[in-house]
């Protein structure tokens, strides 16, 4: 604590998954590393490799499942091809290296910017440099039904993969509504990419998921 209404921290987070014995040694994975200055007038700053700000704005979803079509690509070898294929890109948002701002919270609105460069994505699809993203998220209750919601844009420079020296603009939204006293629900998202310049120019992918 600084002052009243002011602090500064720092938050330290890794994943331990299964050993892949001989096929690695990436069992270990870091999740957040950053600082952050807190002010309860004028939002948070951080600084260091935690979420973007369109990290999870396309999973909304106010029910016990976590599970949307845009986490298919994180299945691995587990589903098969055919079910994959369409979501080859994540349109969600990461945990990349970079600076994020939040603002306070108005009326149940929440505004988020941020900027990450050099990001550790080195895969043979997609290699992303500099990344611009904005976001704006709701969440409210009345009379016994919750609402939450968000919206946001984020570009991406890419240097590597198939989409090497080509530019990404991406949309990307979902919303839940829920019943409280009865658990009833229905939720739901759209993205989409397009790709400028480079081999990916014209390039365009849609997705969408609904639950209920």
């Amino acid at each position: 604590s600084i002052r009243p209404g002011l602090t500064a921290g720092y938050n330290f987070e890794f994943g331990v998954s299964a050993d892949n014995g001989t096929a690695g040694n990436d069992f270990i994975s870091l999740r957040h590393n950053y600082v952050y200055l807190d002010s309860e007038t004028v939002g948070r700053v951080s600084l260091g490799h935690t979420s973007q700000v369109t990290d999870g704005l396309y999973e909304i979803n106010l029910a016990n499942t976590v599970i949307v079509p845009g986490d298919l690509n994180e299945g691995g070898s587990v589903l098969n091809d055919a079910l994959t294929a369409p979501w080859e890109y994540n349109f969600d948002g990461d945990r990349r290296q970079g600076v994020y701002y939040r603002s306070p919270t108005l009326a149940g609105f929440v505004f988020s910017a941020g900027y990450s460069h050099d990001s550790p994505e080195t895969s043979a699809t997609y290699g992303r440099e500099d990344v611009w993203e904005v976001a704006l998220r709701y969440a409210g209750e009345f009379n016994g039904v919750r609402l939450a919601a968000g919206v946001g844009y984020r570009h991406e420079d890419y240097v590597g993969g198939i989409a090497a020296d080509s530019e990404a603009d991406v949309w990307l939204g979902s919303a839940s509504v829920m019943h409280m006293p009865t658990g009833l629900f229905v939720s739901g998202g759209v993205s989409n990419v397009e790709w400028d310049g480079g081999a990916a120019d014209g390039a365009e992918q849609d997705g969408f998921w609904v639950m209920a």
